[in-house]
């Protein structure tokens, strides 16, 4: 586990951070596992003093969701949302991947947007900690490589990750730092620390037991109280409910230490909403390219489509609004109870797919056409530049609007010479 600090700490020097460790938790925080469901497992820092909240210092969450199909990707699963305090995030990325390894065939980023931070993560993994963990190669068939860029079999997007034995779950457990949202200890495949977990949660009880008044009455006076230092009442949600009682609602004030690791929550809508984000799908910088979205049907996801404010935007704005409508209709369909409405959105998420790929296949063939028109336009004869180059006054299509974005770069580079 040191060893791993030291190597964390090496790469975030870089960044002016620092890797935390087990040994810099608070004593009354641990590391929750909350495994919502077969498709959903939410990793955080809590208090004990309130058990299942991220809410607390330091903050800390990792979202991570399977593929659907579950072959899809190998079989691993993906990031769906990450964000820490600074220093705070490495730390969860192992446990998910160690977890991800137990439960399924390893880890990968977000499918549909990554940011820079997070990326170096990535990176990270992928160049620097090939002692104990393992980066696995998985194809685009099954998986969606977008994320990873053209070169995408070169990228660390592109792969899984898988780490045997689970060294940062072991140290947390012998440590009793490892939970269930419920303060129950956390066992998970081979642990070697049940009997630890199991001491740890009957303290805990005991614990609860003694100091359930106090904590009452400590939030009776938080209520009235202003916001700790660094943190500010929201401007309209000024209070929250917990426990059956009404607080004040602090949230971090700006210019304080922000999250540093954000893999699902850009700065700029991208089509995708992690689940525990604030931020709207797509549009929240500019109402009007909004497209609003129907997919409960195989018709609602066709006038969507036919919509004139869907026709009128880029091909690149198009793919995302497709993958926004292939998400929400496979999580629909995965998530419903009922036959029929199981039956009816299962038509739904095969259109949005089918409609997915076209779209995939239509980039491919732009980015072909694109280099083929380059690939011509170098060939021409010096008097069909002559010819063309006349015209670089109104130039038409992109053959000649790119012809004529390079004479104006080599005449300026000329002009600087001279």
């Amino acid at each position: 586990m040191k060893l791993i600090l030291e190597n964390w700490n090496n790469f975030l020097n870089e960044t002016e951070s620092k890797a935390m460790g087990i040994d810099d938790l608070p004593p009354d925080t641990v590391i929750v596992v909350n495994e919502r469901n077969n498709s959903e497992t939410e990793i955080y820092y809590s208090s004990l003093s309130e058990m299942g909240s991220t809410d607390t210092k330091p903050y800390g969450r990792i979202l991570i969701e399977a593929p659907f199909p579950a072959e899809d990707c190998d079989g691993a699963w993906n990031v769906a949302y990450s964000g820490a305090d600074h220093g705070w995030g490495p730390m969860l990325y192992d446990i998910a991947i160690e977890w991800a390894t137990q439960h399924a065939n390893g880890l990968m980023s977000d499918r549909a947007s990554v940011e820079e931070p997070a990326k170096k993560v990535w990176d990270y993994y992928l160049n620097k900690r090939r002692d104990d963990v393992k980066a696995h190669q998985v194809g685009d068939e099954d998986c969606d490589q977008d994320v990873a860029g053209d070169n995408w079999k070169e990228s660390s997007l592109s792969k899984r990750y898988v780490k045997d034995p689970p060294t940062t779950m072991d140290a947390l457990a012998k440590a009793e730092k490892l939970t269930t949202e419920n303060g129950e200890p956390y066992t998970y495949k081979g642990s070697k620390f049940k009997k630890s977990m199991e001491d740890l949660y009957k303290k805990q009880m005991d614990n609860y037991a003694g100091r359930l008044d106090d904590i009452e009455d400590a939030y009776d006076d938080i209520l009235f109280e202003r916001c700790q230092k660094g943190y500010k009442t929201h401007p309209t949600r000024k209070t929250k409910k917990m426990f059956g009682r009404t607080y004040r609602n602090c949230v971090k004030a700006e210019g304080m230490d922000e999250e540093e690791i954000t893999e699902a929550d850009p700065k700029k809508g991208t089509g995708k909403k992690p689940k525990g984000s604030g931020r709207r799908l797509y549009t929240d910088e500019n109402p009007k390219d909004t497209v609003s979205v129907k997919f409960r049907t195989v018709q609602d996801i066709k006038d969507t489509l036919s919509k004139e404010s869907f026709k009128s935007k880029s091909h690149k704005r198009q793919s995302q609004i497709i993958n926004l409508i292939h998400q929400r209709a496979r999580a629909a369909y995965q998530n419903a109870k009922d036959p029929d409405t199981k039956a009816r959105l299962k038509k739904a998420f095969d259109y949005a797919k089918e409609r997915k790929e076209a779209s995939k296949r239509k980039t491919q063939r732009m980015k072909k056409t694109k280099k083929e028109e380059i690939e011509l336009s170098e060939k021409w004869s010096d008097k069909e530049r002559k010819k063309r180059k006349s015209k670089c006054d109104n130039p038409k299509g992109f053959t000649m609007k790119q012809f004529c974005k390079n004479q104006r770069t080599k005449s300026k580079k000329g002009q600087r010479k001279n």
